[in-house]
């Protein structure tokens, strides 16, 4: 039997888990080098796509919970509205939030991310923010 897919899922497991306690814990983490909030949602994005390939599902849960703490955060400092960024061009909204399509193939009923997913293509296709 080939052990290695098992093991090398543990190990990835285990260094998503290291990459969430140092940059994901503390709401501060990592802001210093930042110019937007994409670069924070950004660093975290391999998270649900090691889901869909067959990881944790840990993995997504964790992932899920960042986005929504990220989320938070800039809606506090007033860059994002609605849960989207209010100050980007379409590349900062196409990188940013790549994360939708692969939280979506991991959990392609959840309402949330649903209506995310709704939401972001409506102000994609709508310059003035014409939210569903």
């Amino acid at each position: 039997m080939n052990r290695k897919p098992v093991i090398i899922q543990a190990l990835l497991a285990l260094a998503f888990s290291a990459f969430l306690t140092v940059y994901g814990q503390n709401e501060r983490a990592g802001l210093s080098g930042m110019n937007s909030s994409d670069d924070l949602y950004e660093a975290f994005r391999g998270f649900s796509l090691f889901t869909s390939l067959g990881g944790s599902d840990k993995i997504d849960e964790l992932h899920r919970n960042v986005w929504e703490g990220i989320t938070r955060q800039f809606t506090r400092y007033a860059q994002i509205y609605r849960e989207f960024d209010s100050n980007w061009d379409r590349m900062h909204h196409d990188e940013g939030y790549i994360s939708l399509y692969t939280m979506g193939m991991v959990q392609p009923n959840d309402e949330n991310f649903i209506d995310r997913s709704v939401r972001f293509a409506a102000m994609v296709r709508c310059p003035g923010w014409c939210f569903i």
